[in-house]
């Protein structure tokens, strides 16, 4: 599964998801996050994140809506959902897109 991500075909992302973590107790907690609070803050601005797994502390995300093409994404990547995750999960070192 290896390309960049196509709003007709969400199976391709730009690295192999298969392998992420998507069972543990951080990616939970990470999701619980995510989907309670980051996720409605961009929906209000026509965008959305999904949370595809686990890389270790790396939490791999796929932006969605608006976000997916916004010239604003990398920094509502980094100062948006990195900063909310980190302050709400200290064991979050990092957050990027697949």
């Amino acid at each position: 599964m290896f390309g960049f991500y196509d709003e007709d075909s969400e199976s391709e992302y730009t690295e192999d998801i298969s392998k992420l973590d998507k069972e543990s107790d951080l990616y939970q907690r990470v999701k619980k996050v995510i989907d309670d609070e980051i996720a409605p803050a961009l929906a209000a601005d026509g965008g959305s994140v999904d949370l595809l797994g686990m890389d270790g502390t790396t939490a791999v995300v796929h932006l969605l809506g608006a976000c997916a093409h916004c010239p604003s994404a990398t920094i509502t990547l980094q100062y948006g959902v990195q900063s909310m995750l980190e302050e709400a999960i200290p064991e979050i070192t990092a957050v990027r897109r697949a």
